[in-house]
């Protein structure tokens, strides 16, 4: 998504410089550009004029500045990984020619939006740069400047991208289920969603998780009342206290392969109700369940090789709380 929507550049023939910027889809690649033109009847490369910077809002910032008036070719390259070999991306034509003088209160209102737009902020302060983006915006058409004006159309552009990706960001945050199908179905028709790719995978594998939350709850009646009924066993099967042994292992306790059932019990009795073990089941995070975690779960179930079927018919209840 570059800043500039046309292949023609107007640049001021007293500032001679100009910027472009580029919404990234990966940040890792490297970028180059180069300068061009004829001076003194002689083809010239002026490199030395570019300054090249990539964001924390991954975006590629590329400053320019001519050497005299006149036109000047600006080519922007991507280094390829495997070669290192640049590969031409977009070309632009710089020109003074083109340039039009424009009164100083548009001039400053355009500044001013393309600051804005350009500020890297921190993710809790998108929703007020988003704000000010639309205030700006609202004084650049206050001023009279057309809708289809190229900075305008631009900053529209960097305006929908920061739209979507706060909703995205809220969906991480609220964990509503409804909100996220909500904003997949909206970002789907987004058309420049392949540059929110990794945020849309996240949200995805985020509204799988909650649908299967959202199962769980129509489970809880019934777990509550296999859990009270474990809780009520005196001396359980030794299947019974593997089980959970190892649920308590994945909820945070540590040092409980060698409990005895009654130490066990304790701490599936429930204290309050944030502490209680369904809650703990309801609300625990995939990133909570560590790979040490997973061992020492392993090193209790490990000698029933996967067979859960054995623990099941050992005891439902138990199966249905672990399982």
């Amino acid at each position: 998504m570059p800043s500039k929507l046309s292949g023609l550049i107007p640049v001021s023939k007293t500032e001679k410089k100009t910027s472009i910027k580029f919404q990234l889809r990966e940040t890792k690649l490297t970028y180059h550009a180069h300068i061009y033109g004829e001076v003194g009847g002689h083809r010239k490369a002026f490199d030395d004029n570019i300054e090249i910077k990539v964001t924390e809002l991954h975006q590629l910032h590329i400053s320019a500045a001519i050497p005299t008036e006149g036109d000047f070719g600006l080519s922007i390259h991507q280094v390829t990984r495997s070669s290192q070999q640049e590969r031409n991306i977009c070309n632009y034509l710089l020109s003074t020619f083109a340039y039009k003088m424009v009164k100083a209160d548009v001039k400053n209102a355009k500044k001013k939006l393309d600051d804005c737009i350009s500020e890297n902020v921190e993710p809790r302060q998108w929703k007020k740069q988003i704000g000010d983006t639309e205030n700006c915006l609202d004084k650049c058409l206050k001023l009279k400047i057309p809708s289809n004006d190229e900075d305008i159309m631009a900053a529209k552009t960097v305006l929908e991208f920061l739209r979507c990706k706060d909703k995205l960001r809220d969906c991480k945050l609220r964990r509503h289920l409804g909100v996220t199908r909500k904003t997949l179905d909206l970002v789907s028709g987004y058309r420049n969603k392949n540059a929110l790719t990794k945020e849309i995978e996240t949200v995805r594998k985020l509204e799988e998780e909650l649908t299967a939350l959202r199962g769980f709850a129509r489970q809880v009646p019934e777990l509550e009342e296999a859990h009270r009924d474990v809780l009520a066993l005196h001396h359980p099967p030794v299947e019974v206290e593997d089980v959970f042994k190892s649920l308590l292992v994945l909820l945070g306790e540590s040092d409980v392969a060698d409990l005895e059932w009654a130490s066990v019990q304790s701490c599936l009795k429930v204290q309050t109700e944030k502490e209680s073990v369904l809650n703990k089941m309801k609300t625990i995070q995939k990133e909570e369940i560590n790979k040490q975690k997973k061992q020492r779960v392993m090193k209790i179930l490990g000698k029933y090789d996967g067979n859960h079927n054995h623990i099941r018919e050992v005891s439902s209840d138990a199966y249905m709380c672990g399982y």
